[in-house]
């Protein structure tokens, strides 16, 4: 008995050896479907022996495995953990959803060349788990990711994962994002970045307080109508304080001089041009003292907008 007609590269393949049949017995024949696409495959397979031959037609639906991640908030992809205080941790959980009609495993890995973050001690910032797990047909499972950072950076605390499926064409890729304080009290711009003070030294004139006494610069552009928001917050949910403006340059309005800010709390200041239609290029600066605790604990952060000039 032989065998003829299968594709020595397509999907299906005999699994035990073939042998001899004496009269009267059988033989089970084991037959391998082993798709690599997500298609419909055909073959026909020949049993050929000394009185004579049959065709046996065989017929299989190669099914991609189809898994979504899901993350919270309204940007696919992104899990963000906002602002915390040095030494708290904020949670967050994404979903891994499986919708074939079989059950998959999968891991979740750092993206590749990804440089993760990390503390002092040698803990990963983000901590995700389980890394690996199995998540059965039509069904979801919870991904826990916890942000906790032991020091303070300026720029935002960044980490890429990747979800991998067996045989699920590319992974599907997820930022984590957080930012740290080392303070209760923070000030951003909601369209801007942060930067060291000594990074655009002599760039603007500061107005009369010292480059020393500012902890760190934040720098934006004032959109078309001349506007810019800035944020001022609580990253904890113990501990308030308050914030005022000053060396507001004289072409800007502010709508809030100073404000309370609420423990885990966040206030907007709307700033703008005072005559948008005359100022249409230029270079403004204000600055944001953060109070809290006992009298004399603040933080000073400069406040640099640009308006039609290239960065």
């Amino acid at each position: 008995l032989r065998a003829e007609g299968l594709n020595p590269i397509g999907p299906f393949s005999i699994v035990n050896a073939l042998k001899p049949i004496a009269g009267g017995d059988s033989l089970a024949l084991l037959i391998k479907f082993s798709p690599s696409f997500n298609r419909r495959s055909q073959e026909v397979l020949t049993l050929v022996g000394r009185m004579g031959s049959v065709d046996i037609q065989l017929s299989g639906h190669g099914v991609s495995p189809v898994v979504e991640v899901i993350t919270p908030g309204s940007e696919k992809g992104l899990v963000e953990f906002g602002h915390i205080f040095v030494g708290e941790s904020a949670k967050k959980e994404l979903r891994v959803c499986n919708k074939s009609q079989f059950g998959l495993d999968f891991t979740v890995e750092p993206a590749p060349q990804t440089l993760l973050p990390s503390n002092l001690d040698g803990s990963l910032s983000f901590a995700v788990a389980p890394r690996e797990a199995r998540v059965e047909q039509e069904a979801e499972i919870a991904i826990s990711v916890k942000f906790a950072a032991d020091q303070e950076q300026l720029h935002s605390h960044l980490a890429l994962y990747e979800v991998k499926v067996p045989n699920q064409p590319g992974a599907q890729r997820v930022k984590l994002r957080g930012h740290a304080w080392s303070t209760p009290l923070y000030a951003v711009l909601e369209q801007g970045e942060i930067a060291r003070v000594d990074r655009i030294k002599n760039e603007f004139a500061f107005g009369t307080v010292d480059d020393a006494q500012v902890s760190y610069t934040l720098r934006g552009t004032l959109d078309g109508d001349g506007t810019a928001t800035l944020l001022v917050g609580s990253c904890t949910a113990t501990q308030g304080g308050t914030f005022e403006l000053s060396d507001v340059n004289d072409r800007l309005l502010v709508d809030k001089l100073s404000s309370p800010v609420k423990a885990a709390g966040q206030e907007a200041v709307r700033i703008s041009l005072k005559d948008p239609g005359l100022d249409r290029a230029g270079q403004y600066s204000l600055l944001c003292t953060l109070h809290w605790g006992s009298p004399g604990l603040q933080r000073r952060v400069r406040v640099l907008l640009r308006k039609g000039l290239n960065p």
